[in-house]
């Protein structure tokens, strides 16, 4: 891969060239660039000491949803508590 190097710093240049390389993908070539950088990322926390990266917690939720003439209220029942 190519790095481009400016010898001014112009952020709105090197953005509008990423922007513009970014666009010039397929879709299957930026899910296939953002799967390779998670692993790269993923070996370089085991490599640092993290032997596995941010897990999901899993937990039992009940969801209820009220009702209002201008809003969707969605209340989450947690082990935790009650989030809005």
């Amino acid at each position: 891969m190519k790095i481009y190097k400016s010898k001014s710093n112009n952020e709105e240049k090197e953005l509008k060239l990423e922007l513009d390389y970014l666009l010039s993908l397929t879709t299957q070539e930026r899910f296939q660039m953002m799967f390779e950088k998670s692993r790269i990322i993923n070996e370089m926390l085991i490599r640092n000491g993290h032997k596995k990266s941010i897990e999901k917690i899993k937990r039992k939720v009940a969801i209820e949803t009220q009702s209002n003439s201008n809003f969707l209220i969605i209340i989450v029942h947690c082990k935790k508590g009650i989030f809005r």
